[in-house]
């Protein structure tokens, strides 16, 4: 269930564009509303129940674009050419998808080393998991010694040998 009012005006903080604002009120389980919220369409061919669901399939893919953004390091490509921005997504996605592999596979060697939290139930397996076990599991391996020693311009020289702590590579 959802209250809905609607009306047609032109809103000074967009200079003088005609919108459609509805404020909507969502029915909460508990039999409470939730908080009223404002939507702003510029299509006037759309009724407020089709802007609601408009927006309500906006949503779905939000999390997505705050996981990118803080997560994956996305927020500052903006300052990195294409091409690196291109690699260096490419090289976060195929990540992120080893790790939903990983958690629908669900193999004994993978599920042992998860540490579900206490209000979780011991069989839950999410991608976040697999990723703080596998970063646990790692956390001693320094993936820069094996990359070639660099030079002045580049940075800090560093050895080109396995690191010393890594029992195997």
């Amino acid at each position: 269930m959802a209250r809905l009012r609607h009306c047609i005006c032109r809103p000074r903080f967009l200079r003088g564009v005609i919108v459609q604002a509805v404020w909507c009120e969502l029915h909460k389980g508990s039999g409470a509303w939730a908080k009223r919220r404002l939507l702003l369409s510029t299509d006037l061919a759309l009724s407020a129940v089709e802007i609601v669901d408009a927006y309500s399939k906006r949503w779905t893919v939000e999390p997505l674009f705050a996981a990118l953004k803080l997560t994956d390091g996305l927020g500052a490509m903006w300052q990195r050419s294409r091409t690196v921005l291109l690699r260096w997504l490419h090289l976060v996605q195929i990540g992120r998808v080893l790790l939903v592999l990983l958690t629908a596979k669900a193999e004994s060697e993978v599920v042992a080393l998860v540490r579900p939290g206490g209000w979780r139930k011991p069989a839950t397996l999410t991608p976040g998991l697999v990723k703080d076990a596998l970063a646990r599991r790692f956390h001693n391996f320094e993936a820069f010694r094996l990359l070639p020693a660099t030079r002045a311009k580049s940075g800090p020289l560093r050895g080109t040998g396995p690191p010393g702590r890594a029992a195997a590579a």
